[in-house]
């Protein structure tokens, strides 16, 4: 486990503070709420998930140019992460950490960020084995080293 946060730390400015704020609801929701919540149990009930997911978007506009850096890394134990890194070519980078406890069950991951009293859900689905979507958008699968 020890492990899985240094890899998530290491990816992010670590002068950039970590976002202790309420998911639902907030701007930087990435789910839709709801679902049937996040149990204590110590399994993150679906092998197929474990490991690290990226998601690499460039948004070219008339001012800048932004990239959105987004991670996920699920454990087998049930614990995640996810990690937002926006890039401005005119302000540099800025990073967004959440650590919690998730479990699959279906094709829908229930999360529950530290900090926070209600967990959201999402859909995902594997097109290939190194591909995963979550709630629409893809993500490829990262090496952990």
């Amino acid at each position: 486990m020890a492990l899985l946060f240094a890899l998530l730390i290491a990816g992010c400015d670590e002068t950039a503070p970590v976002d202790p704020g309420q998911l639902p609801g907030g701007s930087n929701n990435s789910g839709s709420t709801g679902g049937g919540g996040v149990t204590d149990s110590t399994s993150l009930g679906d092998p197929a998930l474990v490991g690290n997911w990226v998601n690499r978007r460039v948004l070219p506009n008339d001012q800048d140019v932004t990239t959105i850096i987004t991670t996920w890394v699920f454990a087998e134990d049930g614990t995640c992460a996810r990690s937002i890194v926006t890039e401005r070519v005119s302000t540099g980078p800025e990073s967004i950490l959440r650590i919690g406890r998730c479990r699959a069950a279906g094709n829908a991951i229930s999360v529950l960020f530290l900090r926070e009293s209600v967990p959201f859900s999402m859909t995902y689905g594997f097109p290939n084995l190194a591909r995963l979507t979550l709630d629409g958008l893809l993500f490829d699968a990262a090496s952990s080293t």
